[in-house]
């Protein structure tokens, strides 16, 4: 028995000592592993903090030249300095408004004034008035955003009268700023043209006095970058002492020329949160054999409530993202995705429904007047619960304007109960609300379309939801109507529009006209641009503007698209040399086949596809940005033009030039019917035109019907014309006579 129970004893201890060692391997793993990745953490740290710097501090330094720009042109901008420094030179006025004002006020250290004829007329350095002759090595310095400033000033003047008015650019296009090597220090320098302020009074063969200005890359400018962007021990090194940048536990930027030329870096002592983290953690790493168990079940336990954070926080962007801020319900976004979802039941599912439902508030607008915005926002809550406290699974409320809501409704088994929801909504919203000491009450309308009964596609459901609701509120508030063919009086038109449509394409009604567009340098027709028009039985020749849109709802774009393009290539063979503009619906672009269905066309008709244009807009690019990515692609790359049709009617059109690879720009008629009449349209189109050059893109102007929106297109720079000034739609047997005569007879003949 003893010895078994000594066995027993030793047997025990064995065991225990195993945990031992057990528990020490794993402390010591832990532990090991701890220090790894806190070392690499701070590395991390480390590292993320000095690319921040490094981003700050360039673009620092570009806010710096920005800044020294418009302290220089501040001055230069004016009627004063202009007539008694550049008509007669006033030296005391100059160095007050320069030389000494620059100095004092943002310690510019060097300040010249620089004649028509290239001569110093008065130079500062540090404020001081110093002899010209002294500077003359800087001329050298400076020379190219001088000049640069010269020709800018003499292309304005040498504009005829009727083109770009000097008073709309001047103030634009005077001043350079660039980092050069003035003498042997790097530098911000900014040269701005002495220029009336109306930009009247410059004279053709007069050079522009030109006052320059120079702030070496030192002293106060590195201490205030410093102070701002939190650089401890910022200074300057040249690149002569390149060597001093790879110093240990030093950040850089690289201080460049407008011309690329490295001149030196920007070098700091970096922030290293990392290290001050090892600092913190390494007496912990220390004691923390003992007590590591608890130490990392704090960790855990951290991390644990940091990730739930984390996620919590992820879960409310989500929901801030698709959820309306003020009600909690389902925004826009959401509510359309939702609907959508739903449309693809009941497509893969007949027997599925669902029904879209829409609630206007009645006479809300009167509460926000009479009782403030407060309690407009507060019925709107209160409305919001209700309709919320109405759904049940699957079923979706959200608010998708002001005082209006709209429904999902999927768990309504049939019509009738459908019905009594409807009423129960009106019911519900209905109920007054108490705010403060006053009672409101609200109302409201709704009007409901159903799925697959009222159609299957997501615009046609809402716009005849939308119908249903109009015609409750006219039917005297407070109602609900389901949607009815009735409703709508052109809905039958429509419909009727949809059947004649059917049996025109198949008759062969529909005509092909070409608009002529010219080129402005050489006053030639180089393109027409394919149009449609339909020769309808009874309502006679109608444009693509009354029967496209319901081509798309019916599903016959793609045939009528196909149409243009067999009957247009085939008549390009009549005209060699002239370019074919054809225009694309956003349906056509969604089809996965649609680039190489094209290309078969141009196969099949013999067409070379270097001689094709497609024009969109940007619907496509709006809603189904992918599609068009590769849609375009694929029509550059076989050689095709792709052309930004309607350009800057839209909220986004200067974006999409950036996202998307585009030939031209066809500047959008609603511009170039105001050139003459808005000055500040005049402005945006010039704006256009100036970024389409600097983009090597072609720029088109539609819709030109006068001699003078003719001559501002023209000066403005635009490369293409396109307007019933120049000619309108014609058949093609009228194409050839438009070809053979150049576009300044028919200028002429209007001027």
């Amino acid at each position: 028995m003893a010895l078994k129970a000594i066995r027993s004893g030793w047997e025990q201890a064995m065991r225990e000592a195993s945990i031992m060692q057990s528990i020490a391997a794993l402390v010591c793993f832990a532990l090991l592993f701890l220090t790894m990745t806190a070392a690499w953490t701070s590395q991390q740290a480390n590292d993320l903090a000095v690319d921040r710097q490094v981003r700050l501090a360039t673009n620092g330094l570009e806010q710096e030249i920005e800044r020294i720009g418009t302290e220089v042109q501040t001055g230069a901008v004016s009627d004063d300095a202009y007539r008694r420094i550049h008509i007669r030179f006033d030296a005391d006025f100059a160095e007050r408004a320069f030389g000494a004002r620059l100095w004092r006020d943002y310690r510019h250290d060097m300040t010249l004034l620089i004649g028509p004829g290239r001569a110093i007329l008065q130079a500062h350095v540090a404020g001081r008035m110093t002899e010209p002759k002294d500077l003359k090595s800087v001329l050298v310095d400076v020379s190219g955003p001088l000049e640069r400033v010269r020709n800018q000033i003499a292309e304005i003047v040498r504009r005829p009268l009727g083109q770009d008015d000097p008073e709309l650019m001047v103030g634009k296009i005077v001043r350079e700023t660039a980092v050069l090597r003035v003498g042997d220090r790097a530098a911000l320098v900014a040269v701005s043209a002495l220029v009336p302020e109306d930009g009247k009074g410059l004279k053709k063969g007069v050079p522009p006095t030109v006052v320059v200005a120079v702030k070496f890359v030192a002293g106060d400018l590195l201490a205030r970058m410093a102070r701002q962007f939190v650089l401890p021990e910022l200074q300057f090194v040249p690149i002569e002492n390149h060597e001093a940048v790879a110093a240990v536990g030093r950040a850089s930027a690289t201080v460049k020329t407008s011309g690329d030329q490295t001149l030196g870096f920007l070098v700091w002592a970096p922030s290293q949160p990392g290290y001050q983290m090892m600092r913190h953690l390494a007496p912990l790493i220390v004691i923390a054999t003992a007590l590591f168990v608890i130490f990392a079940l704090i960790v855990v336990v951290k991390f644990q409530r940091r990730t739930a954070e984390l996620a919590k926080s992820e879960e409310r962007a989500k929901r801030s993202a698709m959820h309306d801020a003020l009600s909690g319900l389902a925004n826009r976004v959401l509510f359309a995705e939702r609907l959508e979802a739903a449309l693809v039941e009941v497509e893969v599912d007949p027997k599925r429904s669902c029904a879209i439902v829409y609630v206007d508030l009645d006479r809300f607008k009167d509460v926000n007047d009479t009782l403030g915005h407060q309690a407009g926002d507060e019925v709107i809550r209160v409305t919001a619960k209700r309709l919320d406290s109405l759904m049940r699974p699957g079923d979706t409320a959200a608010r998708i304007s002001g005082d209006e809501f709209a429904m999902v409704v999927r768990s309504a088994p049939d019509r009738a109960e459908l019905e009594q929801r409807l009423g129960a909504i009106v019911r519900e919203i209905a109920r007054p609300i108490a705010i403060g000491d006053r009672t409101v009450y609200p109302g409201g309308s709704v009007g409901c379309a159903l799925a697959p009964e009222h159609g299957k596609e997501r615009a046609d459901l809402q716009h005849k939801a939308d119908l249903a609701l109009y015609r409750a509120k006219a039917g005297g508030r407070g109602r609900w109507l389901i949607f009815s063919p009735e409703m709508d009086d052109g809905f039958r038109r429509v419909q009727q529009m949809r059947q004649d449509l059917r049996a025109s394409i198949n008759e062969g009604r529909l005509t092909v006209l070409y608009q002529p567009y010219f080129s402005v340098a050489e006053m030639r027709a180089i393109g027409v641009e394919a149009r449609v028009a339909w020769d309808h039985p009874t309502r006679g020749r109608l444009s693509a503007g009354e029967f496209i849109p319901v081509a798309e709802q019916c599903g016959l774009i793609r045939e009528i698209g196909a149409f243009i393009l067999h009957r247009a290539a085939r008549d390009m063979h009549r005209w060699p040399g002239v370019r074919l503009a054809v225009n694309v619906s956003p349906l056509e672009i969604r089809q996965a086949d649609f680039a190489e269905s094209l290309m078969r066309i141009l196969e099949d008709e013999g067409l070379d596809p270097a001689r094709l244009q497609v024009d969109i807009t940007e619907n496509i690019l709006l809603t189904d940005a992918d599609a068009a990515i590769t849609a375009i692609a694929t029509l550059r790359k076989a050689g095709i033009r792709v052309a930004l049709d309607e350009f800057g009617s839209g909220q986004s059109s200067f974006n999409y030039l950036s996202r998307f690879r585009f030939d031209t720009i066809k500047i959008d008629r609603s511009f170039v019917a105001k050139l003459e009449t808005s000055p500040e349209v005049a402005t945006i189109v010039h704006s256009m035109v100036e970024l389409a050059n600097k983009l090597g893109l072609e720029t088109v102007a539609e819709g030109v019907e006068t001699f003078g929106q003719f001559r501002f297109i023209q000066a403005a720079g635009c490369q293409t014309v396109q307007g019933h000034l120049c000619a309108r739609p014609m058949p093609a047997t009228e194409v050839s006579r438009f070809l053979e005569h150049p576009l300044s007879e028919r200028i002429r003949a209007v001027a």
